[in-house]
């Protein structure tokens, strides 16, 4: 059975829809990223704010509770602000009465309010993975309240993209460099369109003049370019608005809950209360931009570049994409302060989703010598922020900086992606390779030199034979119980664990892109214990107690050399 639906255009990809039963288990595979990254976050904020493996749901109930004060709690939302953007916006300090009046919120209402609006999202991305990870499930129901917080956080998240992300004459600079050429075929279609609609309206008032109706007014447009050009911006964001005199609001297509004109829907063979619109917005607020980035790379009307082969015209066209792409990952997850991994399986999508990614990169040496035309292709999207300079307060707009984001591999990452496939799915039972676990401070001291105090430091690169997430995981447990008992160690927390790879420009440049490997000949049962008990005399005694430190009675490791 065809899993997607594939289109033929040699350079398009295969798509998926949210409301095809046979496409469930790719949206299934992201909203397990969105809760693992959930789970991941608040365990890490248990860290932080030196709470003991409280669930989820008690963190969240111990910093909205009414009792609490407004330090604490706005203490609490910009922590959770640091990973989750969402969180801040949910957080609302004012509302309005029922005559459109503004007024401030009482503390009471502002935190239970956070409360019952959070508790929401995280419950609709529970019942969703369960819904897209189950081949048959019965129907879910989603609080209504859920869509309108989703619609009034994209409709100011549109607004603000037009505002400060297309509107801004750096942006259009950088977009007049990337985008010369079609933007010059975008002015010829605007033109046309315009024309077009100028002889409609006048053939409808030659018509009203021979009938003897009132005429309407003429219809007119300015020839200036320049004016011309921000129309185009303008449309960028037209499909996401419905703007009259009194108000302006989400379009109908875009809206958040479950609506006939989703063209997704209509391709469909199930419903759900949420569309497609909001399927995508939800997630993005729980995965980090690359995660979001591969999500909407193969849903129709979400992709963020106009692929080769591609009509280009005034609905699809770069500037459109890309000004949906900034609006639905400006709100993505922004990542852990420090990795902590809880879920095998998820280590495993993870690392196909980063090998997916490397493979549809151009490599840096190949982007330089291909032409300008080529090199735009890979331009995704464009980073903006405003440089840490004091001179620069007076005037915002000269302290922002615009790059783009161009799609390159600047390492080469074959060895450690192959190596990385074989530890996690071949699960050999005995082959083990080696890892470099982490350095060790011998002794410190600190010197005089004049009037500057430097500080001398030994130490020990350690190196043991196993595998990279277990070694991960339990240097992070390790770690994590230092911070929770206020203790201190020699360990330096970085360099996370990482296979030991001899790079050529160093001194081990006979062992260079190799990397050691263990047998363990005892589970193979190819050799007695007392050639075990050799080998292992040849190792330091005093290595294997740091490792010992880390790993504690957990596994047995063989020390690695350097």
């Amino acid at each position: 059975m065809e899993t997607a639906q594939k289109v033929n255009n040699v350079g398009k990809r295969i798509r998926y829809n949210p409301f095809k039963t046979v496409d469930k288990h790719y949206f299934g595979g992201f909203f397990n990223l969105a809760e693992n990254n959930i789970q991941e976050v608040f365990e890490e904020i248990n860290l932080r704010l030196k709470n003991k493996n409280a669930p989820i749901k008690n963190i969240i109930e111990k910093y909205t509770d009414e009792n609490i004060s407004l330090v604490e709690y706005e203490k609490f939302i910009a922590i959770l602000s640091e990973y989750f953007p969402i969180a801040k916006e949910i957080d609302q300090k004012n509302k309005k009465t029922f005559n459109d009046k503004i007024i401030e919120k009482t503390r009471i209402e502002r935190v239970s309010d956070f409360r019952k609006d959070f508790f929401l999202f995280i419950k609709a991305i529970e019942k969703l993975r369960s819904y897209y990870t189950h081949f048959k499930h019965d129907d879910i129901i989603i609080d209504n309240q859920l869509f309108n917080l989703l619609d009034n956080i994209l409709l100011n998240t549109v607004l603000e993209t037009k505002k400060k992300y297309l509107k801004t004459d750096k942006t259009k600079e950088l977009l007049k460099d990337s985008l010369q050429e079609e933007l010059e075929k975008l002015y010829e279609l605007k033109i046309n369109q315009l024309e077009e609609k100028k002889r409609e309206v006048n053939a409808l008032i030659a018509e009203q003049k021979k009938n003897g109706e009132e005429t309407q007014r003429p219809f007119r447009y300015s020839t200036d370019k320049d004016q011309i050009i921000n129309s185009i911006y303008n449309d960028a964001i037209k499909p996401f608005l419905y703007e009259n005199a009194n108000k302006v609001e989400i379009s109908n297509k875009k809206k958040t809950a479950f609506n006939e004109k989703d063209e997704l829907v209509k391709e469909g063979d199930f419903n759900l209360p949420i569309s497609s619109s909001g399927i995508v917005f939800l997630l993005s607020c729980f995965l980090n931009r690359k995660e979001i980035e591969d999500l909407k790379a193969n849903i129709k009307g979400y992709k963020g570049k106009v692929i080769k082969g591609d009509v280009l015209d005034l609905e699809k066209n770069s500037i459109r994409f890309m000004a949906t792409h900034r609006i639905y990952s400006v709100m993505c997850y922004k990542g852990l302060k420090n990795k902590i991994r809880t879920s095998q399986s998820t280590t495993k999508e993870t690392l196909l989703m980063q090998m997916i990614d490397e493979l549809s990169k151009i490599l840096d040496v190949l982007y330089k010598n291909i032409s300008e035309d080529l090199q735009n292709t890979f331009t995704e999207d464009w980073n903006e922020y405003y440089k840490d300079n004091f001179e620069n307060l007076d005037n915002l707009e000269n302290s922002k900086v615009i790059h783009p984001v161009i799609r390159k591999r600047y390492e080469d990452k074959f060895n450690y992606f192959a190596i990385r496939f074989l530890d996690e799915f071949v699960d050999f039972p005995s082959l083990r390779f080696q890892v470099h676990l982490g350095n060790y401070i011998k002794h410190s001291m600190s010197k005089n030199v004049g009037n500057v105090i430097t500080t001398r430091e030994i130490k020990n690169k350690i190196f043991v034979f196993g595998r990279l997430d277990e070694i991960n995981q339990y240097k992070s447990d390790f770690f994590n119980k230092i911070k929770e008992n206020e203790e201190e160690t020699n360990w330096e927390l970085f360099p996370n664990p990482n296979y030991h790879f001899p790079m050529e420009n160093s001194d081990e440049l006979k062992y260079a892109n190799k990397i050691g490997i263990y047998l363990d000949l005892w589970k193979s049962k190819e050799i007695i214990n007392d050639e075990i008990e050799n080998k292992n005399k040849q190792t330091s005694s005093y290595k294997k107690d740091l490792v010992h430190q880390i790993t504690k009675e957990k596994k047995r490791y063989i020390l690695g050399n350097q």
